[in-house]
């Protein structure tokens, strides 16, 4: 679970709920796109879904903020 993962250090600090929730959401976002095959319309007949979903996950948990925030004002 969630808390489990903060407490060994694999998920950062924070709402383990709201955590979860995105995770959740995520994933089944992506299950709901793969059975209306709007996955397919998107990569192709050839994709490999253990592979995107393995890109889903690695996404989720390292995140998709820059390693340096952008400066907005330049």
């Amino acid at each position: 679970d969630i808390k489990t993962c903060q407490e060994l250090g694999i998920v950062r600090a924070g709402d383990a709920t709201m955590q979860a929730l995105s995770l959740l959401s995520s994933i089944h976002g992506f299950v709901t796109m793969a059975i209306d095959n709007r996955v397919t319309a998107l990569l192709g007949e050839d994709y490999n879904v253990e592979e995107v979903r393995d890109a889903i996950l690695t996404t989720i948990f390292e995140g998709i903020g820059a390693d340096t925030p952008i400066n907005p004002t330049g």
